[in-house]
């Protein structure tokens, strides 16, 4: 789950309310693209890679277990949160340092 939100953003099937921007020429696009990336995705997923911290550390260096059953692996789902960080960082900067597309004609 935390790796398919950054993949189906990368496809361009992730959800999106471009009914306005479907009239906007390809470098409008990109460069709303661009600033959505950097001033909306960028700052919250490195909050929640800080943020997280507290909770995402302690589980993994006790190798944490589920609470009621005490099978392992709890840790496993805490450190999704920092792998969906991860993946939706690495995408803003690709999405922010691709280069731009050719003017439309």
């Amino acid at each position: 789950m935390a790796v398919s939100i950054s993949a189906a953003t990368q496809a361009g099937t992730h959800l999106a309310a471009d009914a306005v921007a479907q009239h906007y020429t390809a470098r409008t696009r990109d460069w709303l693209k661009r600033l959505g990336s950097g001033l909306g995705l960028l700052p919250w997923a490195l909050f929640v890679l800080i943020a997280g911290k507290t909770y995402v550390v302690p589980s993994l260096l006790e190798l944490e277990s589920f609470p009621e059953t005490d099978n392992p692996g709890y840790f496993l789902i805490k450190c999704g949160l920092w792998l969906m960080a991860i993946t939706i960082i690495a995408q803003a900067v690709v999405d922010i340092f691709r280069p731009l597309p050719a003017d439309d004609v």
